[in-house]
């Protein structure tokens, strides 16, 4: 039979551990109060104070990385809203022009319900072209033929087609040079002969006894409503025998893009 044998070594008491882990407690804590008395503090700011430096750095720089994130992105809307409002501005612009060109059909149409007549489009006008002449987008498909009148608004009156093709025409304006054109002075009924010194000047000799005045209307003979210009300038010398009147049609042609070609339908 086996029987366990005890040691003989005495067992180290446990009191004695704890005595000393509280005896070197004591020990910092006096050190620390009456030796050192401001350690604690110094490990606290040796430690605490790069802590807080740093955060007064990053706390500026995350101020300003915020700023310029703000910023960009507010630059970035600017030049959106930007974008909107030209496109705006663009569609406004466009139904200008649509309004306007409108606007002058209807007047131009609805001058003439009583008259054939063809609405063209001005594809060249002085002074891209010659010699006072337009050049039409309708001709013989259309019904045009040579001599037709060309109107534009306000019974205004600036040439006749003389040449006709397919699908476009030729008009030469009375205000070409040297071209005649039989009129009237509306006001006394005179009747005159306009002769045309281009860009839709005319120029008429008449009498220096014949009272004309400026603004009298000068038309076309036969269509009471076929306005040619008003007069804008008298000329005569003291010895002259005759006063020459100096007018023109009130249509910018250089701004023309409408007539009117009223078919006369002769060939």
């Amino acid at each position: 039979m086996s029987y366990l044998i005890k040691s003989s070594k005495p067992e180290p008491k446990r009191g004695i551990g704890l005595f000393i882990t509280l005896g070197a407690l004591l020990l910092i804590v006096g050190f620390s109060k009456f030796v050192v008395p401001n350690f604690g503090a110094r490990v606290l700011a040796a430690v605490g104070v790069p802590l807080w430096t740093a955060e007064q750095h990053i706390t500026p720089l995350a101020y300003i990385d915020a700023l310029f994130s703000s910023k960009a992105a507010l630059l970035q809307e600017n030049d959106k809203l930007k974008q909107v409002l030209l496109d705006a501005k663009l569609r406004l612009d466009s139904l200008d022009i649509l309004k306007k060109e409108n606007d002058e059909l209807k007047a131009l149409m609805g001058r003439y319900e009583k008259h054939d007549i063809v609405l063209a489009s001005v594809l060249v006008k002085p002074p891209q072209s010659p010699y006072d002449t337009f050049i039409l987008d309708v001709g013989q498909v259309q019904g045009i033929s040579v001599g037709d009148p060309i109107v534009v608004s306000e019974n205004v009156f600036i040439g006749e087609v003389s040449e006709v093709f397919a699908r476009s025409s030729k008009a030469k304006l009375f205000s070409t040079a040297s071209h005649e054109t039989s009129v009237i002075i509306e006001r006394t009924k005179i009747p005159a002969v306009a002769v045309g010194k281009g860009g839709g000047n005319y120029s008429i000799k008449l009498p220096r006894q014949l009272e004309i005045t400026k603004g009298d209307k000068v038309i076309l003979p036969g269509l009471t409503t076929a306005i040619l210009g008003s007069v804008e300038e008298i000329i005569t010398g003291s010895t002259d025998s005759f006063q020459e009147i100096l007018f023109k049609t009130p249509i910018n042609l250089s701004a023309l893009r409408f007539v009117g070609v009223i078919k006369s339908g002769h060939e």
